[in-house]
């Protein structure tokens, strides 16, 4: 009879624990703590699980330190192949985010919503030997929204205003998501969505690692309609997260691009440019230092794949464009009469009677020393 008793004890318990009802109870309880701990607001409608193994939580909602959404997702389902708190070990088969929207703000003080998070969550002041290893196979963000804005943001009216961001019909594909003393990894394996100014991001891939002093992003690759963007690495390294607010004076980058090819139509998004007198521009080359002292190596930059330019500069002064010094060491340029025509625009090149005896003249070749 007592081997009876304590046989039917844990099947009740586990029945009990299966019970929707009280899972979600359970997890509201659990909510209401972590609220506590992190000082924040974290909520959900309900929730489910299977013997600890697959978790389905509705309307996750976690709030920032203002008052504002921070993240909200619809349906958020996760699968954990290992949960071993006592050996500092978590893995998670799958998470999937469904119907999901980030919101990141920026104050005034320059400081970002979710970095008091991030915070709680990195734990600073623990040991990196001490801390959790959070490993991640797969996540999946499925028809989300991201939004990025500042308080009090610029005037700026046309294209990307990186002050007023907003991505929609977002999908994300991440494998390899890890978090391991103070760096995390990923392999950023798909991303498509819109930007509300009308530029379409249709694949997007790239390897990320982020640590306190560091940003890298390797075999970066993204196409939009007509461009196709190929950064084999892009790295920006500072002594804190604090280096962002004086960005040009703080943050060393290192950029190299390999045959990017960039749509004077997607270029115009981001700056004022020569709109309707070029289609494109390829750019191979590398740029390395901080923005106030900017250097650009074994540069080429081709325009409509008939003209070129080949050379490397020392940009010293920027984002004071006025006041900046700039030395150019023009290594070639080759042209043509054509070529050079044709940034007058098709409508005079139409009216021309006949066309230039200058045609005549072929490719046109300039090297420096």
């Amino acid at each position: 009879m007592v081997v009876l008793v304590l046989l039917t004890i844990p099947v009740l318990s586990l029945l009990f624990l299966q019970n929707r009802q009280v899972q979600t109870a359970l997890s509201r309880y659990v909510t209401s703590v972590l609220s506590k701990e992190l000082e924040t607001t974290i909520s959900l409608s309900t929730v489910s699980y299977t013997f600890f193994k697959r978790i389905q939580v509705t309307d996750l909602y976690i709030e920032d330190q203002r008052g504002d959404t921070l993240l909200y997702s619809g349906l958020t389902k996760v699968r954990i192949r290992r949960f071993r708190p006592d050996r500092k070990q978590i893995e998670i088969r799958k998470a999937i985010f469904e119907d999901a929207w980030v919101n990141f703000v920026i104050g005034v003080d320059s400081t970002i919503n979710v970095g008091f998070l991030l915070d709680q969550i990195s734990r600073p002041h623990v040991p990196p030997e001490q801390k959790t290893r959070l490993r991640f196979s797969s996540v999946e963000l499925v028809n989300g929204r991201f939004s990025l804005s500042r308080i009090n943001p610029s005037s700026r009216t046309t294209g990307v205003n990186f002050e007023d961001l907003e991505l929609d019909d977002l999908n994300i594909r991440i494998s390899d998501l890890e978090s391991f003393r103070d760096t995390v990894r990923m392999h950023i394996t798909e991303l498509s969505g819109r930007e509300k100014s009308g530029l379409e991001i249709h694949w997007l891939s790239s390897r990320l690692q982020a640590g306190k002093k560091h940003l890298q992003f390797r075999d970066l690759s993204l196409d939009t309609d007509a461009s196709r963007i190929r950064i084999p690495e892009l790295l920006f390294s500072f002594s804190n997260s604090g280096s962002f607010r004086q960005f040009a004076e703080e943050v060393d980058l290192s950029l190299t691009a390999s045959h990017s090819v960039i749509a004077t139509e997607d270029l115009v998004s981001f700056m004022r440019g020569p709109e309707g007198l070029l289609e494109r521009i390829t750019i191979d080359g590398t740029l390395t230092g901080r923005v106030s002292d900017l250097r650009g190596k074994d540069l080429l930059i081709t325009f409509d794949d008939r003209s070129s330019l080949a050379f490397d500069f020392v940009m010293i002064g920027l984002p004071d464009f006025d006041r900046t010094f700039i030395d150019l060491n023009f290594r070639q340029f080759t042209t043509s009469y054509e070529a050079l025509a044709g940034l007058r625009g098709k409508q005079d090149i139409a009216q021309e009677a006949e066309p230039s005896p200058l045609v005549s003249l072929g490719k046109l070749v300039y090297r420096g020393r």
